[in-house]
C-alpha cells in the first residue's frame, strides 16, 4: 500500500508499451511482463529507476537477473549447498555467485550514500530499513495501527551493517520478481482464454475508477 504510486507509475509505462504493440502481430508476453516486473521490484526495493521495459537490455537488468540463470554448474553448486552444507563449506562453494553479492552490496551502498548526501526519502522499502536502523522502529499511519500490534514481533537486536541491508533488499528482489512476473502471466493467459471474466474484470475496473476518479489500492 505505501508504495503503491511506484507500482502505478511502472503500469504507466506498460500500458504505454503495450498500446504501441496492439497492432494485430504476435509478441512476447512474458518478456514484457519481466521487464514490467523488474522495473517495479527496482522502484519499491531501491526506489530506483531501472527502465526495464524501456530498454531491456541495459546492464542493470542483465547484473541483477543472473541469478535466476541457471547452468548445469550452478545447479550442481546449489544442490551441494543445500544437501551438504559441511562440504560446501569446506569446498568455498557459494549459494550465491559473489559477482552477484558485490553487485547487490554496492548498489545498496551508492544507493545509501546518494539518500544521506541528499536527504531525499522516498516510500519504499530502503527507506523502512534505514528507519528501523536510525530509530528502531518503522512509522506507520493511524489506520495501519492494529495490523503492526496483531503481527509478530521478536525483542531480538539486529545490528544493521550495509551488508545486512543489502541482503535483506536481495531478499526482497528474488522473492517477489519471478513469482511476481509469473503470476501476471498466468493470469493474463487465463483472461484470454475466457473472454466473458475478461469483461468482467473490465467493467469492474472502470467502476471502480469512475467511483473513486483514479485507480488506487483502497479501490482495488
Amino acid at each position: 500500500k505505501w508504495m503503491f504510486s511506484q507500482i502505478s507509475s511502472c503500469t504507466d509505462v506498460l500500458l504505454e508499451y503495450l498500446n504501441e504493440k496492439a497492432t494485430g502481430e504476435d509478441f512476447l508476453i512474458r518478456d514484457i511482463i519481466s521487464c514490467y516486473g523488474f522495473d517495479i521490484i527496482a522502484s519499491c526495493a531501491f526506489g530506483l529507476d531501472a527502465q526495464a521495459q524501456k530498454n531491456p537490455d541495459n546492464e542493470f537488468r542483465k547484473k541483477a537477473t543472473r541469478f535466476f540463470k541457471l547452468s548445469v554448474l550452478v545447479m550442481i553448486r546449489n544442490t551441494v549447498s543445500f544437501l551438504f552444507p559441511k562440504l560446501a563449506k569446506i569446498l568455498k562453494l557459494n549459494l550465491i555467485d559473489p559477482e552477484i553479492s558485490e553487485f547487490f552490496c554496492t548498489l545498496t551502498k551508492e544507493t545509501l550514500n546518494q539518500r544521506k548526501e541528499s536527504g531525499i526519502t522516498r516510500n519504499d522499502f530502503l527507506q523502512l530499513l534505514l528507519q528501523l536502523k536510525e530509530k528502531g522502529y518503522v512509522e506507520y499511519e493511524a489506520n495501519e495501527a492494529s495490523e503492526v500490534e496483531n503481527s509478530d514481533s521478536t525483542n531480538e537486536k539486529i545490528e544493521f551493517t550495509d551488508e545486512f541491508l543489502a541482503a535483506q533488499l536481495f531478499i526482497f528482489f528474488i522473492a517477489g520478481f519471478e513469482p511476481v512476473t509469473t503470476l501476471i502471466v498466468y493470469t493474463l493467459y487465463a483472461l484470454s482464454k475466457e473472454p466473458e471474466v475478461q469483461s468482467k474484470v473490465r467493467d469492474e475496473v472502470m467502476k471502480a475508477k469512475e467511483k473513486f476518479g483514479l485507480i488506487t489500492y483502497d479501490s482495488l
